[in-house]
């Protein structure tokens, strides 16, 4: 009721308005329940997710985590490890078939907040993406590069890199799925020119593949929850068709967006653009180690090497090896240089051709592309710059090969800083013509175990330059290579697949020399070099000695008893 007064030729009048608000007011009560209702559903959603993590993923993560302990037990048994593989890769799909779907509602719950910003390296942060997906690309035939734009070798940025993961993931998964004996290639590249700390950078990540392509009438539906197309990208795994919905509101998350070029028969190319800011490297990459005090590896350079590095100097490093990589990455860094990381000859050959580095150490045993084979690509380009071979296994015979492909030093692995140290002197000397590969003593042809477990100068030099958490971790990937050899090799020698297994062999002896595991890479070199000179009959006692020295490494890292 609403009453009034008027006046009107000088009378008063009193005027009285009544209205009914009988369903104003249901109809708000209504709406008030309803939101109440919401929000309560919501609560009763985030609940529900919180107990179907755990207890989807517990069952999962435990049938997952018995498989690992029953492979040692099935070893010798081919067809048994065939089938535990069967069930391994079943159990990982649908593990991620899981995540995927707490990973949709997650995101839609929460969007940005849940997910914590971080301080990172792009560039290290795909060459990781790109070296956790190499196995499966190998696996469907296909080539995996990444390409970094120059400049941004060194570019640390902060953001949400677990949202970043997430389509990057979806994006690779895809691009290796449906690509076969192709090529499959990751490129970063940024706005030129790269802003300052403290401004934002336009970052594009790009995946680029040779694949089955896609018809332009589906390159918008397959972004929708729970689409699918015959043998396209909308399956990221066979099942849920959630791995580009997931992408396309994770890049909507981060203000990002999304760009695809794609035609049936072409290749596709799915791009995240993002803006983020860029900040300085964290203080603890440039970290200087103290000087080096135990002896020098078996095949270092000369001692009169040690003391100070030289001057900061633009480092590319190539290496098929994760660890390996790392493990040079964080010596190099640690002395002040600038670093660029390729993990195979192709991406050797892609990133010295985009950029000019002072020095180039490049891995001779790599597949597809060996860094003899990526030294001569680059000298037929006119590349000059200093080419150091880094190989744990180079007898004199193979020098001139080296030479006459353009490589201008040998380094031997394990390599420890001094010995890293002084052959990046002698190559930063310019008035000295390139000169021979080093005359050192090259190890036996195979390698004869050494009667310590572990290598101490090689474990105190890297606990001085990367400090003991992160030797650890270097350390624990090295023995979880170690395993994972000690159950594909067996494989690999039942199917007679002995150049498979010389690579292999090749690759774990590279994770073990790197942390010092000194027996342990020993025996991996005497298993490569049996498996090459095809001597069938030596490589089952080597793979029983090395499963007993990996119980023998295990107990000589166990700490002491108090």
């Amino acid at each position: 009721i609403v009453v009034a007064e008027a006046r009107a030729a000088g009378q008063r009048a009193h005027i009285v308005f009544m209205r009914d608000m009988t369903d104003v007011v249901e109809r708000e009560e209504t709406l008030r329940r309803a939101h109440d209702a919401a929000r309560r559903g919501e609560e009763a959603k985030a609940r529900f997710l919180a107990v179907m993590s755990h207890e989807m993923r517990t069952p999962l993560n435990g049938v997952l985590a018995t498989l690992d302990l029953l492979r040692p037990c099935i070893a010798g048994d081919a067809q048994a490890l065939r089938y535990l593989r069967i069930i391994e890769r079943s159990g990982i799909t649908a593990l991620d078939q899981v995540n995927d779907v707490l990973e949709l509602a997650r995101i839609d719950n929460s969007g940005a907040a849940a997910y914590p910003e971080t301080v990172f390296s792009p560039a290290q942060f795909l060459s990781d993406m790109v070296e956790q997906n190499r196995a499966s690309a190998r696996a469907n035939g296909n080539a995996l590069d990444l390409v970094v734009a120059p400049g941004l070798g060194e570019l640390w940025v902060r953001g949400r890199a677990s949202l970043l993961l997430r389509v990057i993931h979806n994006f690779l998964g895809n691009a290796i799925k449906f690509t076969s004996d192709g090529r499959v290639t990751l490129h970063l590249s940024a706005g030129d020119p790269v802003p300052p700390a403290g401004a934002p950078v336009t970052l594009r990540m790009a995946v680029q593949d040779t694949g089955i392509g896609i018809e332009k009438a589906d390159l918008t539906r397959i972004f929708e929850n729970f689409e699918t197309l015959d043998q396209a990208y909308g399956r990221v795994r066979e099942g849920s068709g959630l791995g580009l919905g997931i992408a396309r509101i994770a890049a909507e998350t981060l203000g990002g967006r999304i760009e695809v070029d794609s035609a049936p028969g072409e290749g596709s190319t799915f791009a995240l653009i993002v803006a983020l800011p860029r900040v300085e490297a964290p203080e603890n990459r440039a970290t200087r180690p103290t000087e080096m005090s135990a002896d020098t590896a078996d095949g270092a350079l000369p001692k009169q090497g040690a003391g100070a590095g030289p001057e900061p100097m633009h480092i590319l490093v190539a290496d098929d090896n994760a660890i390996n990589r790392e493990v040079l990455h964080e010596l190099l860094v640690a002395d002040g240089h600038s670093v660029v990381l390729a993990a195979d000859g192709h991406a050797a050959v892609s990133a010295a051709l985009d950029d000019a580095f002072d020095v180039i150490l490049m891995d001779i045993n790599m597949p597809e592309c060996d860094g003899v084979e990526a030294t001569r690509r680059l000298r037929a380009e006119g590349v000059d710059t200093p080419v150091l071979a880094v190989t744990a296994m180079a007898g004199p015979e193979q020098h001139a090969q080296f030479r006459e492909a353009g490589l201008c030093a040998v380094l031997l692995k394990p390599i420890n800083r001094v010995a890293l140290r002084d052959a990046l002197r002698r190559a930063r000397r310019e008035d000295e013509a390139p000169r021979p590969a080093a005359p050192q003593p090259a190890p036996p042809q195979p390698a004869t175990p050494s009667r310590e477990a572990l290598d101490a100068a090689i474990r105190d030099d890297l606990r001085a330059t990367v400090g003991e958490a992160a030797l650890t971790d270097f350390t624990l990937r090295a023995l979880a290579d170690w395993d994972a050899a000690l159950t594909g090799l067996p494989a690999l020698l039942a199917e007679d697949r002995l150049d498979a297994f010389a690579q292999e062999a090749h690759r774990t002896a590279g994770s073990l020399a790197s942390v010092g595991l000194a027996r342990g890479a020993a025996l991996f070199r005497q298993l490569q070099h049996h498996a090459q000179a095809a001597d069938r009959a030596a490589l089952a006692p080597l793979l029983t000695e090395a499963r007993e020295e990996r119980r023998r490494a295990g107990d000589a890292l166990a700490p002491a008893p108090p």
